[in-house]
């Protein structure tokens, strides 16, 4: 007898492993008398019960890859930063120049910020230089002397997606911290796709961070 297959992407081998376990084939699944909910109650899986959940497992309905769900949260934890702190925050029709986000603020000289975003799981904080593979078309970039400065904003993620984000009746988290990394006047790359950076832990992207950040925009140049 044919084993169930299911080509669609598992949010981790847990679900699948379990999936596996629940139906053993398709003919079993098919000829359940009671559905697939009754089929998971009496296997004592602990995965969804109800229809809706159980066609979200097999079929799914996810739309973003994880890589793409790293760089979201990255845009979500520097607008909620920028917001904080008071600035505004807008984003290009187009990214062509490796600018994700611009952060404005008020005050002298209206200063401003253009902003590489990156979200990832490959971070380690701790060590004082965070080592971070950068495509060589934003080092390339972000290195360019410009008038509004560039910096590459990093946001360290969790290994474990489950832990990436968590929002109850209290309070939303967002794991972990966002650190940064000017590439003004950084030498020509000498490899020919990917250039390995190093962030210093110090270089922390939150509130106070930004405001001092800003400050230094006023002047011209961030480092």
């Amino acid at each position: 007898m044919r084993r169930a297959g299911f080509p669609v992407k598992y949010a981790d081998l847990r679900d699948l492993l379990a999936a596996i376990a629940a139906v053993k084939t398709i003919s079993e699944y098919q000829t359940a008398s009671s559905g697939p909910s009754r089929l998971l109650e009496a296997r004592g899986t602990g995965l969804p019960s109800d229809t809706l959940s159980w066609n979200r497992l097999i079929m799914g309905d996810e739309l973003l890859a994880s890589t793409d769900i790293e760089d979201a949260l990255s845009e979500v934890y520097v607008s909620a930063i920028a917001a904080r702190a008071g600035y505004t925050y807008s984003k290009p029709n187009l990214d062509r120049d490796s600018v994700d986000l611009t952060i404005s603020a008020g005050g002298r000289q209206r200063p401003k910020l253009d902003l590489q975003l990156k979200g990832t799981i490959n971070l380690d904080a701790s060590t004082e230089l965070m080592p971070f593979s950068l495509k060589l078309k934003n080092y390339n970039d972000l290195r360019e002397s410009t008038q509004v400065p560039r910096i590459l904003v990093v946001v360290r993620l969790p290994r474990n997606a489950d832990q990436w984000l968590s929002v109850s009746p209290d309070e939303l988290i967002l794991r972990h911290c966002a650190y940064w990394l000017s590439l003004r006047d950084a030498p020509e790359a000498d490899v020919d796709t990917a250039k390995t950076v190093y962030i210093p832990t110090k270089n922390r992207f939150d509130i106070e961070g930004l405001k001092a950040l800003m400050d230094l925009s006023r002047t011209g140049i961030v480092k």
